[in-house]
């Protein structure tokens, strides 16, 4: 849940297009160099200290997400409130989780198993249903203009 509100506070904090554009830019290179640093210091830390000190790494970053959205909240009031797009974040939740678990199932009930092929193809039909239901609601997560 938490990857579709960021991009839900991406899109109501940017909305000259050409400023959200580049916030989307930074956040999923940001969020791609994470998942590759995260692999690699989570191998080294369970190498050299505890596979425990992987929980503790994530204190850092909170610290640091709170001491910024405490800036950020004190800059101001926004001007007007968006509602949030609930079913668009649970269709952004939901497909990823479904092909994730379509891809994990393949390993132990093979390839050609109803689980596995019903989860990739329902993942891409709960990805199809985000497109579509992004495109009619007031306020998207991730607006196509």
């Amino acid at each position: 849940m938490l990857a579709p509100s960021a991009l839900g506070a991406l899109v109501s904090t940017f909305s000259e297009p050409r400023e959200r554009g580049r916030a989307f830019g930074v956040f999923g290179s940001v969020a791609s160099a994470g998942g590759a640093v995260g692999l690699i210091l989570g191998g080294v830390l369970t190498q050299y200290l505890s596979w425990r000190w992987c929980l503790y790494v994530n204190l850092v970053f909170a610290a640091i997400a709170v001491a910024g959205a405490l800036m950020y909240i004190r800059g101001g009031v926004p001007t007007s409130r968006r509602r949030m797009d609930w079913p668009g974040a649970l269709l952004a939740s939901a497909a990823p989780f479904a092909i994730v678990f379509g891809f994990a199932q393949a390993e132990t009930a093979g390839w050609t198993s109803a689980l596995t092929l019903g989860c990739l193809a329902g993942g891409a039909v709960l990805l199809a249903g985000f497109v579509i239901a992004e495109r009619r609601v007031p306020h998207p997560l991730l607006p196509c203009a």
